[in-house]
């Protein structure tokens, strides 16, 4: 890994921890549409946020 990619993974963290809620999800070998690169990996996401929003 660069230092440039090292940087922007570290810039990624950092945005995700503007939120008391933000989550960073690398996502090894996805492609640039996730939807279709991987689906799975959505639908966890959105069923963990619909979990959060069910127990607050």
């Amino acid at each position: 890994m660069d230092a440039g990619h090292a940087i922007w993974l570290e810039m990624q963290q950092e945005l995700a921890g503007l939120s008391s809620r933000g989550t960073y999800l690398p996502i090894p070998d996805a492609s640039h549409y996730m939807q279709l690169s991987n689906p799975d990996v959505i639908v966890e996401a959105l069923r963990s946020l619909l979990q959060q929003i069910a127990t607050r």
